[in-house]
């Protein structure tokens, strides 16, 4: 065991259950259900993780009830078809030593009638802030038929072979609305005081322990803390906490911290700090008598075992660090940190993906959700070797060249300027997200433990394929501005994002940034505008500004610290014309033009063009050639990243 992670790697009792270590790989939506039944794809998903030495493991959420169906692909864990894929799922965990638990819920006024049909169930008739349904407030009878769900599918669960079961009674959960005396308005022994806003989670418990009879462990997620006036305290939640204990309902808890009222400190991004809702963890286990959860961005092992040490925690759960390394554990334990790909909680491909009702992914790790193809130890030996150019030091570039070599092919990566990354190199620019250079130092670290030949600082041409003689070219050359036809766009004062963050000096005080993408490209240049004390204008033709940050709960705070710079919005605007010291907007609704007088300098955040050249030119002149990434369509980190993957994957 690595003596620096003395905490981290001690095994843990948990009621009936012995846990190898004390790090956690807690539930969270995979949308990996297939007909609302537990696929494959979660038992491979989970075992990668067990099998990188995670000693717990925490399912996504079972449904209790057919009122409760938040999102298309919820696991209906009500259906006794559910039991088979159970079995798969605990049995790949147990296969590679890890212990996992399931995770019971009923969203409550925060389900979807779109999905079920059905009016949502509720506490009282108050509306979830962000799905606006207004509930059915539960009758007595609603209660019990609640309950019994939880028991049948905790029948299920005990059939399906796990070790415990976790009720979730945190962010979004039936438990927490009746808890909370913002959700909860009923006046009879369900409302009120805080016995009778406990009282369905005691009699929700108390049934589940009868169940389980002391043969699983059973515990509970609470929020910490609701952060919104009139909600659940840390106070609250520290009384809630003691109750639950001194009834000896609970094994364990787990901790959570904010609700959908701010969604973006339940998954917070890179934007809140590392270790943000260990407070609650910490706060808790002061009047906890079992072991408590801390969770929220807790991001390197290093950081783990200080919370741990410390006595803030006595497990710690980590997510996104898991889907990005599923060896994340493994790797701590054997003293291969350098080699630990550390999530930037970037929320691109998790939190985003799945909000969008697709299935999760991860930025860095293409692999996951795909752990039965392209798992850790899939990697296959080619038939023939080959000799094998990439054109492009990105991300794309990267990729690829570290899949190759991986395999065995002799690889030679050509990168035009004198370092690699591409624009990424620019994106960490942007404020607040310095964190995104680190998806390059995890490509950089992998490819320097393969046999990589790196070229810096060479712009590949014809000839040279020709005189290399590859076998394969991958072309990852990435992507650049293209000309822009707006009238005036070729002034001096007009100048793209890429100038900007590349350091071309913005004179003048007032800015107009046009932004076309709608994500960090404009957004996070107006921001880093607005902070060298320019009084900037956004202007977008979508509704609002910035409207690929809602998916990664970025928006709300990106909002708060533009405005609070002083930036204001053109929204539903196009420009029409640029001139020096104004430029002419039009509202794409109402046609009525309106003239910006005193800009000083016109920032263009637009669509940019592939740098595809060399593809062009050396097309049907070598025996393969494969272009990627930016190179073949300009669009995110994450999807050059998988292409990388992929094309180095299959020749």
């Amino acid at each position: 065991m690595n003596p620096d992670y003395h905490f981290l790697f001690s095994p843990i009792r948990i009621g009936p259950v012995t846990v190898r270590n004390r790090i956690v790989f807690p539930a969270h939506l995979t949308n990996y259900a297939v007909n609302n039944l537990p696929s494959d794809r979660h038992a491979f998903y989970y075992g990668e993780r067990a099998r990188g030495g995670a000693g717990l493991i925490i399912t996504e959420e079972q449904s209790v009830h057919p009122t409760d169906r938040a999102y298309e692909k919820l696991i209906d864990g009500c259906n006794p078809a559910v039991v088979p894929g159970y079995r798969r799922i605990t049995g790949e965990v147990h296969r590679y030593g890890g212990k996992i638990f399931a995770q019971l819920n009923h969203n409550g006024q925060q389900a979807s009638g779109a999905f079920s049909g059905l009016p949502v169930w509720g506490p009282s008739s108050i509306p979830d802030p962000l799905f606006r349904e207004v509930p059915k407030a539960m009758e007595k009878s609603d209660i019990q038929e609640v309950i019994r769900g939880f028991c049948l599918v905790a029948g299920h669960v005990i059939r399906g072979g796990f070790d415990g079961i976790e009720v979730q009674a945190s962010h979004s959960s039936l438990l927490r609305q009746f808890m909370s005396p913002l959700t909860n308005e009923r006046t009879d022994e369900y409302g009120g005081s805080f016995e009778n806003r406990m009282r369905l989670t005691v009699e929700l418990m108390t049934a589940l322990r009868r169940i389980t009879g002391g043969r699983l462990a059973l515990g509970i997620r609470l929020s910490g803390d609701e952060l919104v006036d009139g909600g659940l305290t840390l106070a609250e939640a520290r009384k809630a906490a003691a109750y639950l204990c001194e009834l000896k309902l609970v094994d364990f808890i787990n901790t959570s911290i904010a609700s959908f009222h701010n969604l973006y400190m339940v998954m917070g991004s890179m934007h809140v700090p590392p270790g943000y809702g260990a407070f609650i963890a910490a706060s808790i286990r002061e009047v906890a008598d079992v072991p408590v959860f801390a969770a929220g961005r807790i991001n390197t092992p290093a950081q783990a075992e200080r919370l741990l040490a410390s006595g803030q925690a006595d497990m710690v759960a980590i997510a996104r660090g898991q889907i990005c390394d599923p060896e994340f554990a493994v790797k701590a334990l054997e003293g291969r940190e350098d080699e630990i790909r550390y999530c930037i909680s970037c929320n691109q491909c998790c939190a985003a993906r799945t909000g969008l009702n697709r299935d999760l992914s991860c930025l860095q790790n293409p692999a996951a959700g795909r752990e039965e193809v392209f798992g850790c130890h899939s990697v296959v030996k080619p038939a023939r070797l080959k000799k094998i150019m990439v054109i492009g030091g990105g991300p794309a570039g990267l990729a690829a060249a570290g899949e190759a070599a991986r395999r065995g092919h002799q690889v030679t990566l050509f990168e035009r300027e004198n370092m690699l990354g591409g624009q990424v190199n620019l994106i960490a620019r942007l404020p607040g997200r310095s964190e995104f250079a680190e998806v390059i130092r995890n490509q950089v670290k992998e490819l320097r433990s393969l046999p990589v030949k790196v070229e810096l600082g060479v712009e590949v041409t014809a000839g040279l394929v020709e005189r290399e003689k590859p076998d394969a070219v991958i072309v990852a050359a990435g992507s650049e501005a293209v000309p822009c036809g707006l009238p005036g766009a070729g002034l001096p004062h007009v100048m793209t994002f890429y100038e900007v963050l590349a350091g071309r000096e913005v004179p003048g005080k007032r800015v107009l940034v046009v932004d076309e993408t709608g994500f960090y490209q404009g957004a996070g240049t107006a921001e880093y505008l607005a902070r060298l004390n320019k009084k900037v204008f956004i202007l977008t033709s979508c509704l609002y500004a910035g409207p690929d940050l809602m998916p990664t709960m970025d928006l709300p705070l990106w909002y708060r610290r533009v405005l609070g710079l002083g930036a204001e919005m053109i929204v539903n605007s196009i420009v029409t014309s640029i001139e020096p010291g104004r430029v002419t907007v039009m509202n794409h609704y109402t046609g009525r033009e309106n003239v910006l007088e005193g800009i000083d300098n016109v920032v263009l955040a637009l669509h940019p063009g592939p740098r595809d050249e060399i593809y062009r030119m050396i097309k049907g002149k070598v025996p393969e050639v494969y272009r990627i990434g930016d190179c073949l369509a300009p669009r995110r980190v994450e999807h050059a990243i998988y292409e990388g993957f992929k094309t180095g994957r299959s020749i």
